[in-house]
Order: C-alpha cells, then sequence, then structure tokens
C-alpha cells in the first residue's frame, strides 16, 4: 500500500468577534435656575418717633419684620446688613433674626446703624437667609437720607 505524502492544508482563523458595544455619549442637560427668590421686599422710610418713640434724629435705623404667604409672621430668620454709608462701613455684615424686636411685629427685627443720618444710594444692603445660610431673598439695595424725616427704613419682607 502506498502512503499519500502529507500535503499543506489551508486552516483559516476564524474572524475576530468584538466584545465591545458602544456605550452612547452623555451630553450636558442644563438644569433650570430658580424662577426667584422665596420673600420679597417692600421698602418704606419713616421718621423713627413714629415707630418708635425713645428714638431721636441720632441715628439711622434699618428696621422690619418677615411674613409668610398667609401674612404670619416668620420668626427665626437671618437678616444680613452689609454695605456702607458716608463715614461708616458694614463689612464684615451685621446679622439678627426676624423676632428679636416685637416693636415693628411679632417677626420684627433692627439695626440701628449709630450715624447721623446721611445720604446714600444704594450702598447699603440687605439681605434674608434661613437657619443654614441659604438666601431667601434678593439683595435689596437701600437708599438713605441726610433727614431727620426719613431717618427710618422700613422693610418688609413678604413670601411670595
Amino acid at each position: 500500500t502506498w502512503t499519500n505524502e502529507p500535503t499543506a492544508t489551508v486552516y483559516v482563523f476564524p474572524t475576530a468577534t468584538s466584545l465591545y458595544t458602544a456605550t452612547p455619549t452623555l451630553t450636558a442637560t442644563r438644569t433650570p435656575k430658580p424662577t426667584g427668590m422665596l420673600y420679597k421686599a417692600e421698602i418704606t422710610v419713616y421718621e423713627s418717633t413714629k415707630l418708635r418713640a425713645d428714638s431721636s434724629c441720632d441715628s439711622t435705623y434699618v428696621v422690619g419684620q418677615t411674613l409668610d404667604v398667609k401674612k404670619n409672621p416668620v420668626l427665626g430668620l437671618q437678616i444680613r446688613l452689609g454695605g456702607s454709608v458716608p463715614g461708616k462701613s458694614f463689612n464684615p455684615a451685621l446679622t439678627t433674626l426676624t423676632g428679636i424686636v416685637t416693636t415693628y411685629g411679632p417677626s420684627g427685627f433692627e439695626f440701628d446703624l449709630q450715624i447721623a443720618p446721611v445720604t446714600s444710594k444704594e450702598s447699603l444692603w440687605l439681605q434674608l437667609y434661613d437657619q443654614s445660610g441659604m438666601p431667601l431673598s434678593e439683595q435689596v439695595f437701600l437708599t438713605t437720607y441726610a433727614d431727620c424725616k426719613k431717618n427710618m427704613i422700613y422693610v418688609r419682607f413678604t413670601q411670595k
């Protein structure tokens, strides 16, 4: 019997299969900004003796109160006053709490600037914060007057 000589056999390697599956690329989505703060401010100017008989023209006052949407007093919120008036700077800002000075209502607050009435235009600001320090209102810029009949700035923060 004859045995055939070995011959070359063509061997084909299997085609590599990708184990990778494309993952869609994520794109940034814009986070909407809040539509506004929870509280708005209403400003009125008074002669200090009309609201506080023991006051005088020797000082300028920034006072007010904070009310919820049903006009109920809101206690324990932070009020910060900063900026400057001619002759005095309030940096760092002064801080008080609503409900401390009930002369202006159950949620009243007061800053005695301890400076005679002086004219300034929006160089002094006031802002409402919660107890964790998150702002509840925009910064409210105040105008002061060198007039004893306008030495008290009354700011009422009302929940929207």
